[in-house]
């Protein structure tokens, strides 16, 4: 004890830096393996005890040195070979990483984990979005880096909302989180906008008119009615049924007492929100 105070009196300065040196070691250190460690802490040693030795009488100088390597030397052994590593992980905060941030049911949400104790037991739990906590527990074992790879896919009757998921360190009792926001079925895709075609465009009383739809609910049904060269409204109307992939053909010809001119036609989806027209003259 009286040589510790004479060395630390004598040598605060050096011995204070290989202090920081050796304990510089340890975290340089904590994503290498066992043998990594070792080697990391002997370098450790080696300053912790060397530095001494630059200074001071004999006595302190042989002290510092018996000392620093004894001392350094068994910090090594049991941190290094023994495997202590939650007390070492002690200083470090683990961290969760997820994506997407956001999704439907049929998201598969994926992330990593990186800081826990190196192949130590981590308790996963869940939040859900009203407070509660989700049911069940699931334990994760980190790999020699403390990393770990987790995954989350919404299952029936799941409420929608954030979610928090909780990992934590069984030997530090640190936890990490990672949230992500679940916004339920997907959206049903928008329809087509609607689109007409005729052919020919302008014809005589004889011609046939002919033309293809496309865009339209299918299976749907769509009213068909004209406005008349004059502005006014045709006083017949129609109705056609889309197939399964919203298309359908038409065809218009004159009547007698008809109008001759530029003729619109309109094609009113009922299931959706658009509708379509096709103008052809009549000569």
């Amino acid at each position: 004890m009286r040589s510790i105070l004479h060395l630390i009196r004598a040598h605060p300065v050096s011995t204070g830096i290989g202090i920081l040196l050796a304990l510089a070691g340890i975290f340089i250190s904590l994503p290498a393996d066992s043998g990594g460690k070792f080697l990391a802490f002997a370098g450790a040693a080696l300053l912790l005890g060397a530095l001494p030795l630059l200074y001071g009488s004999r006595r302190a100088r042989v002290g510092g040195a018996v000392l620093g390597f004894a001392g350094a030397g068994l910090w090594a052994f049991v941190f290094a070979t023994l495997g202590i590593d939650a007390f070492v992980y002690y200083f470090r905060s683990p961290e969760v990483t997820v994506n997407p941030l956001s999704g439907t049911h049929s998201t598969a949400f994926t992330g990593a984990g990186e800081g826990f104790s190196p192949n130590g037991g981590v308790e996963v739990t869940a939040t859900k979005p009203d407070g509660s906590r989700y049911r069940g527990l699931h334990s994760m074992t980190a790999d020699s880096a403390g990393h770990l790879e987790w995954s989350w896919k919404w299952e029936s009757g799941d409420p929608d909302g954030k979610w928090r998921v909780t990992f934590k360190d069984m030997k530090t009792g640190k936890p990490a989180y990672a949230e992500f926001i679940i916004q339920g079925k997907e959206p049903a895709p928008t329809a087509a906008r609607p689109e007409v075609e005729v052919s020919p465009k302008a014809g005589d009383r004889n011609t046939h008119f002919q033309g293809t739809a496309s865009g339209f609910t299918p299976a749907g049904s769509v009213l068909i009615t004209a406005i008349q060269p004059d502005g006014r409204r045709y006083p017949q109307e129609y109705r056609k049924t889309p197939d399964g992939s919203g298309r359908f053909t038409w065809s218009w010809r004159w009547d007698s007492g008809d109008a001759t001119g530029r003729w619109t036609i309109v094609f009113d989806d009922q299931g959706g929100s658009h509708d379509a027209r096709v103008e052809l003259t009549i000569r």
